[in-house]
């Protein structure tokens, strides 16, 4: 099932406003993306999964919460929790990375923004300007210089621009934290609050 075909389930509540709103952000960079890799022909090389291997992600409540909705439709939220349960707390790399599947993602379809931005954006340098780097791991050595990053400002996808649209979804909890540690978290909350919409409250007693 499609992920906004399972917004479409909770229209009218206050937790599908809410994932509806970072479904329209992913969109959004999606779109952004396809484009700015077009301009500039980067990409990664096919089969990485390197960055995967090397980087244990932070994320936010909501975006924790965006998984654990998708987990649960996908029915394997108990599978994650159980590998959560057995999984050091500080990993040295992702936990949901799988190394025989084509993104080496288990999670790809629902992963955060720091996992969509990751070689596919510049940051700003600290003049403000943009700046490209090549991810470490990528066998193609691509180089844009700043004078075709001015030239494109439009086509840009920026890390702290969509770092920012993030935090303005949830500015009463912008923070971060690690993976396992806020995903256990989410998967109950969602339960839970599945649970609350889903179970129509008693009608009262005729008098």
């Amino acid at each position: 099932m499609e992920y906004d075909q399972i917004l479409r389930l909770l229209i009218g509540t206050r937790l599908g406003e809410r994932l509806s709103s970072i479904q329209e952000l992913f969109s959004q960079l999606e779109t952004a993306q396809k484009r700015f890799q077009e301009v500039f022909c980067i990409g990664c090389t096919e089969g990485c999964g390197s960055c995967c291997e090397h980087f244990y992600p932070n994320i936010t409540n909501l975006e924790a919460e965006y998984m654990a909705l998708g987990l649960m439709f996908e029915g394997r939220d108990q599978q994650i929790l159980d590998m959560i349960h057995n999984t050091d707390k500080e990993p040295s790399s992702c936990p949901l990375y799988r190394k025989d599947t084509s993104y080496h993602c288990s999670c790809y379809a629902i992963r955060p923004l720091v996992c969509r931005l990751f070689g596919m954006a510049v940051s700003k340098d600290k003049e403000g300007r943009p700046a490209f780097r090549n991810c470490r791991w990528n066998e193609r050595k691509i180089e844009i210089s700043k004078e075709d990053l001015e030239l494109n400002r439009k086509v840009l996808v920026t890390m702290s621009d969509f770092g920012m649209e993030l935090e303005y979804l949830q500015p009463e909890d912008p923070k971060t934290y690690p993976l396992l540690e806020v995903l256990e978290r989410a998967i109950y909350k969602i339960r839970f609050l599945i649970h609350m919409e889903s179970d129509p409250e008693p009608e009262p007693n005729a008098s």
